[in-house]
């Protein structure tokens, strides 16, 4: 909290002796105070207190600092998404696919070009 109001917030959820840290986010305002940082802090600090979970999982894909800094290990995983059978869901899946390899080409023309062009 800054002056009354909120300045950064996180979401921990608990699946059996784990906290799961899965939604943070901050004020843009306050950004120069590291609110996301401090109460990350505050957080652990209560956690090592309390001694009431075995894990602290830092969920999610993204490479940030602070997962690396904070860790004391790491597990590869997949996240598994199953969808009922259906010709909707087949064509959605299907659709999806198809928009991620065109952005894929159109990030790589986009690189080639850009790089060409300071050459």
């Amino acid at each position: 909290m800054h002056k009354n109001g909120p300045a950064a917030y996180a979401l921990c959820m608990r699946q059996g002796d784990a906290l799961i840290y899965s939604t943070i986010g901050y004020d843009p305002q306050y950004k120069d105070l590291s609110p996301g940082t401090v109460l990350l802090y505050l957080i652990l600090q209560r956690l090592f207190a309390e001694q009431r979970f075995r894990i602290f999982d830092f969920v999610g894909g993204g490479d940030y600092g602070y997962k690396t800094m904070f860790s004391t290990g790491s597990l590869d995983y997949a996240r598994v998404l199953w969808f009922p059978w259906s010709l909707k869901n087949f064509a959605l899946v299907g659709l999806h696919y198809l928009s991620r390899r065109l952005w894929d080409l159109v990030s790589a023309f986009k690189r080639k070009t850009s790089h060409a062009k300071r050459s």
